[in-house]
Parts: structure tokens; sequence; C-alpha cells
């Protein structure tokens, strides 16, 4: 687990390859597995990651899902918001 407090809002592709080297520095070997929002996503990014000696590396893809994609992910619509009120509370 690593952290990190930054002014601002850089770039995360730019921290994350920074923020593997200090876990893998401070344990003696690179984390596995690893993971990251689809902030994380660029170019390249997988296997830069996967060169510090991490494997798997699971970042999803930015931009829109496949027809493939949404389907394994079931209808691909967000589900419908709660309408139920809390029974305690007064109106």
């Amino acid at each position: 687990m690593d952290f990190a407090l930054y002014k601002g809002n850089p770039k995360g592709t730019t921290l994350i390859v920074s923020a593997i080297e200090r876990v893998g520095a401070g344990f003696g070997r690179a984390p596995r597995p690893v993971t990251a929002d689809r902030g994380y996503s660029e170019s390249g990014i997988e296997a830069k990651i996967e060169g510090l000696g991490t494997s798997p590396v699971v970042i999803p893809y930015k931009g829109r899902k496949s027809a493939k994609r949404q389907v394994l992910a079931g209808s691909g619509r967000r589900r419908p918001e709660r309408t139920h009120h809390l029974s305690h509370r007064r109106a």
C-alpha cells in the first residue's frame, strides 16, 4: 500500500509507476497484482508496470464499453436510483 499527497491534480499515470517502485523498495519485490481505476489507463502503462516485475496488471480502458463488454457486464445500464425512504426519518 502506498500514498502521497500532491498539490493540485497531477496525472495518475505519471504517479503509479513511482508508487509501485516505492512499494517494491519497501518490501524488496514488486507488488503482485496491481489494479487501478480507469483514470490510470494510458497507452503503454501496463507494459511499464509489468516491466517493474508486477503481474498481473488490471486497469480498465477509458471510454465507452464495446458491445461485447456491455453484454459481459450486463445490460450496460446503471441501477435505478433508490426511491425508498428511511423509516426513522420524519418529513
